[in-house]
């Protein structure tokens, strides 16, 4: 039941589908974890909504505070401040971006 209602959370949230390995990161122990995805596959998404929105919605008290990004462009840092923000948007997001 939890992999549906992040599945319809997701998508309300971006308008995409959750891949499988979104569904992971937002329904199994939080734990360490590299991601190895094609790029295209929503590793942004993944990250913001699945470990960060989605998380705190439903768990808040076992939950990190922070989600830091590091990036090797500035055109990169503004797309993911401009998809985070979008997404905190949202009637379904707990919190904005700061």
């Amino acid at each position: 039941m939890r992999n549906h209602e992040f599945r319809s959370f997701f998508y309300t949230v971006t308008g995409n589908d959750a891949y499988p390995y979104r569904v992971r990161l937002a329904c199994e122990p939080i734990q360490s974890r590299a991601i190895s995805v094609p790029t295209g596959a929503g590793k942004t998404a993944a990250a913001i909504v699945a470990l960060g929105l989605w998380r705190v919605k439903t768990d808040a008290n076992n939950t990190p505070r922070r989600l830091v990004y590091r990036l090797p462009m500035r055109v990169l840092v503004e797309q993911t401040r401009d998809n985070a923000s979008k997404w905190t948007k949202s009637d379904e997001s707990p919190h904005t971006i700061r």
